[in-house]
């Protein structure tokens, strides 16, 4: 994937945007990257994508469900370690670094799982924290001073507000 992903908050939105085109180009969504509850819900809730509802997903469940495939002799097995070749050949040194010390977290089986490492990735990247939450609504609150500071570009300042907005909206909130 090209830009290389830096690791960033502001990068983000591109590397998600760039990788679900991937995604769906190679079949992931259904595969890999629609995640199913551990514990069933009453009505059942339909299994939720990992690319848009990221902070939503334990990653209890993205393992569970990683283990209903991992060894077997299916395109889910396959899918999920290309997956995680992908994510290492898009990110930069840095990120990439720190994602490895955290390997343990992302292998399956002893396999690299693709979905289990974007996880570990996002969470490194979105401290899915309640003061993060806090601080993205207090940052919806000061967007007037954001304006003067920006000296009224409106297409800066909306891209901004859109990658606040879509940040809450992974994390599941309104």
């Amino acid at each position: 994937i090209k830009p290389m992903y830096t690791g960033t908050q502001e990068a983000l939105k591109n590397f998600l945007s760039v990788f679900g085109v991937t995604a769906m180009t190679y079949g992931w969504t259904p595969l890999i990257l629609a995640i199913p509850d551990v514990v069933p819900t009453v009505p059942p809730r339909p299994a939720r994508n990992l690319l848009t509802q990221y902070g939503m997903i334990p990653i209890e469940d993205i393992r569970a469900h990683a283990m209903t495939y991992v060894g077997l002799p299916v395109c889910a097995a396959q899918a999920g370690e290309i997956m995680a070749l992908v994510i290492v050949k898009s990110l930069d040194d840095v990120p990439l670094r720190k994602l490895m010390t955290k390997i343990e977290t992302f292998t399956v089986g002893g396999r690299l799982n693709g979905p289990l490492m974007l996880k570990v990735l996002l969470k490194q990247v979105t401290i899915e924290t309640r003061s993060t939450v806090m601080n993205l609504r207090k940052q919806l609150i000061e967007l007037p001073a954001l304006m003067i500071e920006l000296n009224s570009d409106v297409i800066v300042f909306n891209l901004k507000v859109d990658d606040i907005c879509n940040h809450l909206s992974n994390l599941g909130q309104t």
